[in-house]
């Protein structure tokens, strides 16, 4: 239970097996066979876990990948921007505020092109949505009651709470075609069937028995509400198999942990 800080790499590959990704070589044997098309969609990929996760895609897998961020073009998005060059067509980038349903509804517009002129096949939702603190406004968590203010508890919930809850309202339909294409598989062969995936990076922090320090009002807050609805998408998608990730990384070396590594081996 003591404190870590994770290589990204590592977390990532880990993330990817756990939620049976393709990693395995049998199993990106069997992708490559029965469609060459198999797609994830990584919500906050522009950069951090996100982008860890599109690069293990890309370089891993024969899988399409379709990052979907807030401003591709900035420089924040340096590393999606090389690694879009070097994977050509495999991997889309689009413009998308997971928090703004209008804006997702343009994004799952472009994902349905996908599937119906380039013969994608969605079977991966990965969200890494998340906000910590704002470096440029001093904005971070809060040590004490006397910190909290209703405004950043707002804020908080809307990166780390809104920002999964509707991605998967909005995009969830994309995992039709692949269930269909495999209707006939999970009749046959339920031991090597693998479900449509929707995977959110959350957080033990949003745990009320597992806090033992305080502190952090509006992050704890914020995660304890995405880890409840991830459990309520849990119990309604699997009724449709799909399978439902709520996925807790610990500290891992990333923009959004950086203030905060200096206690952690």
């Amino acid at each position: 239970r003591g404190s870590r800080c994770f290589n990204l790499e590592s977390s990532v590959r880990w993330f990817a097996s756990f939620s049976r990704l393709s990693l395995n070589a049998e199993v990106r044997s069997v992708a490559r066979r029965t469609n060459p098309r198999l797609a994830a969609v990584v919500v906050g990929g522009g950069r951090g876990i996100g982008l860890g996760m599109a690069r293990t895609l890309i370089e891993n897998t024969s899988n399409r990948v379709a990052v979907v961020t807030r401003e591709p073009s900035s420089p924040q998005c340096s590393g999606l921007q090389a690694l879009q060059a070097k994977a050509g067509s495999r991997l889309i980038v689009l413009s998308g505020d997971p928090t703004d349903e209008t804006s997702l509804r343009q994004v799952a517009l472009s994902l349905t092109t996908l599937q119906d002129e380039h013969d994608w096949t969605f079977r991966l939702l990965f969200n890494s949505s998340g906000m910590l603190h704002k470096q440029e406004r001093k904005k971070g968590p809060e040590k004490s009651l006397q910190d909290f203010t209703g405004d950043w508890l707002i804020e908080s919930i809307q990166a780390n709470t809104l920002a999964h809850v509707l991605p998967a309202k909005v995009l969830l339909p994309l995992f039709e075609k692949y269930k269909s294409l495999q209707k006939g598989l999970m009749k046959q062969d339920k031991d090597n069937y693998c479900p449509p995936v929707l995977a959110s990076i959350t957080g033990r922090v949003g745990s009320i028995e597992d806090n033992q320090l305080g502190g952090w009002y509006s992050y704890r807050m914020a995660k304890a509400a995405t880890n409840m609805a991830i459990k309520c998408m849990s119990i309604e998608l699997a009724r449709k198999n799909i399978a439902v990730l709520s996925l807790h990384p610990g500290t891992v070396a990333t923009d959004l942990s950086a203030p905060f590594q200096k206690n952690v081996k």
